[in-house]
């Protein structure tokens, strides 16, 4: 049987050497080098300014070579490569327990790729350096494996995932420009589904709706608003079951403004709910509900 051209285009992906281990280690930055003094021969003496680059390198060295070793008949990759790699880094104590941050600080990024580079030329995973013609990492703190604030794909400790890809020359066709690959990555955030259908208005028009509306503003803490909104949810299930009780049908009377709630509220793709957004998300439910007179409103600041 003839393969169809989509049979084909998956047997050229599946058939792609790909090599991947983990590292489980502190990762270090190579290339800050120290000052030691001169030698006899009148020559500077530099050393590396970081002392955790040879165990680093060495926790490189050894996992690579035992990924190696489970893989019978491996051969040194021969051509360019597509070299990807993922650190993740200790966690500091000051950071936000409950929310994501990122290692906007030392080490440098670039040097911890030098150092790891220069490992897998010594593990003889490649022959030399210069056969890398794409790289694609980042840094990120480890989260260990707290589902709050991290991904389950993510390396739960300290270390650093590295995949080596072999490239043909062909693949170059299709490249793309690298702001639009990355953009790709980057979707920009957008309100979770539940929240894209609420009304929005701004909030010069608060007074329209009656003294009886709430308004959530752009200062508010995420504590602060989810107490307004706790607070407005046992008022209105008190009220609604007080109508009902009496037989009298719900007015749409309170409006609930969220100021600067279409950026407040976005988040990217996938990303689980946060409790801000569950609370209002549920307030929302409540709004569509036939026993309830709450409408909530995404409200844009006017300057």
């Amino acid at each position: 049987m003839t393969p169809t051209d989509e049979q084909t285009v998956q047997a050229s992906v599946t058939t792609r050497r790909r090599f991947q281990f983990t590292v489980r280690g502190l990762p270090a930055p190579q290339g800050s080098k120290s000052f030691k003094g001169m030698s006899r021969a009148g020559k500077a003496i530099l050393a590396e300014s970081s002392k955790a680059v040879m165990p680093w390198r060495q926790d490189v060295v050894s996992a690579a070579c035992d990924a190696i070793d489970n893989e019978p008949g491996f051969k040194p990759f021969a051509g360019p490569v597509h070299l990807i790699v993922e650190f993740y880094l200790p966690r500091p104590k000051g950071a936000p327990k409950t929310r994501r941050v990122v290692p906007d600080v030392m080490p440098d990024l670039s040097k911890l790729i030098r150092s790891t580079e220069d490992a897998l030329k010594t593990a003889a995973v490649w022959r030399d350096d210069a056969q890398v013609v794409d790289i694609t990492t980042r840094k990120r703190y480890a989260t260990f494996g707290d589902e709050q604030i991290g991904h389950p794909w993510e390396l739960p400790g300290i270390g650093a995932v590295v995949t080596v890809v072999e490239l043909d020359h062909e693949d170059t066709w299709a490249d793309m420009p690298l702001d639009i690959h990355a953009a790709a990555r980057l979707p920009a955030p957008a309100l979770p589904a539940g929240l894209s259908g609420l009304p929005s208005t701004s909030r010069a028009s608060l007074d329209e709706w009656g003294a009886g509306s709430v308004l959530i503003p752009a200062s508010a803490t995420d504590s602060r608003a989810r107490q307004l909104i706790g607070k407005l949810l046992k008022e209105s299930a008190a009220r609604a079951r007080r109508l009902q009780e009496e037989g009298i049908g719900p007015s749409h009377a309170i409006a609930v403004f969220i100021e600067d709630g279409a950026i407040r509220l976005a988040s990217p793709f996938g990303r689980p709910l946060t409790p801000l957004q569950h609370d209002v998300l549920q307030l929302a439910r409540e709004a569509r509900e036939a026993d309830t007179e709450i409408v909530v409103v995404l409200a844009a600041t006017v300057e």
